[in-house]
């Protein structure tokens, strides 16, 4: 797979899971879990939510 097409999906998980953070139905540990991210990531993900707020 191609590098622009990594990033691009990488790109679209972030905002799949951002979107996931926002409704607040799932904890953040599944969030990890589901998207193969480490808890750091999430967590910047859920603190880029509470910027855009």
């Amino acid at each position: 797979m191609s590098k622009g097409m990594e990033e691009l999906i990488d790109m679209e998980k972030k905002e799949i899971a951002l979107k996931m953070l926002e409704d607040g139905k799932l904890q953040k540990e599944d969030v990890a879990r589901y998207f193969g991210f480490t808890m750091d990531q999430v967590e910047e993900l859920a603190e880029s939510l509470a910027v855009q707020v």
